[in-house]
Order: structure tokens, then sequence, then C-alpha cells
């Protein structure tokens, strides 16, 4: 489900019609900004525009949403299908030092091929890097 059919469902979840909701925003903004000359305001049109994905709410704007809808904000914007699940493969250099590969696929599950490909661009990098410090010390 997108942001704003979220927004709108947690909004009907709550019985509030959209004039309701906006009047809580705004009060809420106006008693949290630290300057009470500039805080933010929304109208029935924007609340109306982030329901129907025209655009998005700020982050700031998005928790309040979540305050007055009593949603979480990882709920609402589904944190946790952005975060991607990395796995890391340590190895060990002859001088003691260690580099670590993170892929998004297990180390194991990659072919041979993309292994290779893998630590080809490490060997490159390394290099590079190397030849770097060699030019900065002398």
């Amino acid at each position: 489900m997108d942001l704003g059919k979220k927004i709108k469902k947690a909004r009907s979840d709550m019985n509030l019609s959209q004039r309701d909701t906006v009047e809580k925003y705004n009060k809420l903004s106006k008693e949290i900004s630290s300057d009470r000359k500039n805080f933010k305001t929304i109208t029935n049109a924007t609340l109306s525009n982030w329901e129907n994905n025209v655009y998005e709410p700020d982050p700031d704007s998005i928790a309040i949403l979540c305050h007055i809808l009593k949603i979480d904000a990882n709920a609402l914007l589904e944190i946790e299908k952005l975060k991607k699940e990395f796995h890391s493969k340590k190895v060990p250099l002859e001088n003691g030092a260690v580099v670590e590969i993170i892929t998004e696929v297990p180390w194991e599950q990659l072919s041979e091929e993309q292994q290779k490909e893998i630590m080809d661009s490490v060997i490159e990098e390394s290099v590079k890097i190397k030849k770097e410090s060699s030019k900065k010390d002398s």
C-alpha cells in the first residue's frame, strides 16, 4: 500500500475527517514549534494531496501525522522493507590487515565468477590506494 493510502486508512481508522486531522495537525504543530511565529500549518488540500500521492509530507509532517493518527513512522514508511540485508566476508591479508567485503547476497551463494570479479575489483582498488599512498609519502 502506498503512503497516501496508509495515511488515509489511518485517518479513517481513527474516525477523523480531513478537517479534524488538519485542525489537530495545526494545533500540534503550533504547540511543538520552537519558533511560535513560524510553525507550519497545512490545509485540507495539503492533506488531500498527501492522501492522493500528489506529493509526500516532509519528515516533520510525518512525525506530526504519526502522533495524531497513533501510527508508527516505521510502519507508515515501511522502513523494514527498505532495509536490505547485507553480508560480510572478511579476507585476511599477508600483512595482518583485513579487508571486509560487503555483499547483498551471502558469499557462498555467489558463483565462482562473481566471487572472482569482486576479488579482482578489491585488488584493483587496493593497488590504486597503495599507489596514491606512495605518492603522498614521496
